[in-house]
């Protein structure tokens, strides 16, 4: 099942642009609003994710990387990707942000307030960060628009050197 939603989360077709194909970066909403692309990669042999941020606006954009260990699912890497992302933005003091995702499953999950066992606890600390924010909001973009945190997580997971002992 977790190799299914990874699939789908991944697939070309799925989130294709519906007017054209040329990808665009999501927009500026309004001044001061910040935009931030969240992404994770996941190594089902190791349970390993790396997960990507950036924050931007009309002047800067910084990226931001982890890994984490034992995580169970590609979905679950998505949302450990998001509430860092949240974290981060209330240390910066960031006040209104928009937040997006290639993930349809992590978006509807966090608008739906879904109460899938596996994603509650991690769903209930994306719930508790939202009070920080004068506005807040959460998108689904097409894969090819999400390609810098794309990348970031990717370049996370693959500088990580598992060694046994």
């Amino acid at each position: 099942m977790y190799a299914r939603e990874w699939s789908l989360a991944q697939s070309n077709t799925y989130l294709r642009p519906k007017h054209n194909d040329i990808p665009q970066s999501p927009p500026i909403l309004r001044d001061g609003t910040i935009n931030c692309c969240t992404d994770a990669a996941w190594n089902s042999e190791t349970r390993m994710a790396g997960l990507g941020w950036n924050f931007t606006d009309s002047k800067l954009t910084t990226n931001h990387s982890t890994v984490v260990p034992h995580v169970v699912s590609p979905l679950m890497g998505e949302l450990l990707a998001l509430r860092d992302a949240l974290l981060s933005a209330t240390q910066i003091g960031f006040r209104s942000i928009t937040f997006h995702s290639d993930s349809s499953i992590l978006i509807k999950a966090i608008k739906s307030k879904s109460q899938l066992l596996e994603i509650l606890g991690i769903l209930f600390d994306i719930q508790a960060c939202l009070p920080n924010f004068n506005f807040i909001c959460f998108k689904c973009i097409p894969r090819e628009a999400n390609t810098v945190a794309d990348s970031i997580a990717k370049q996370a997971l693959s500088g990580f050197i598992v060694t046994e002992f």
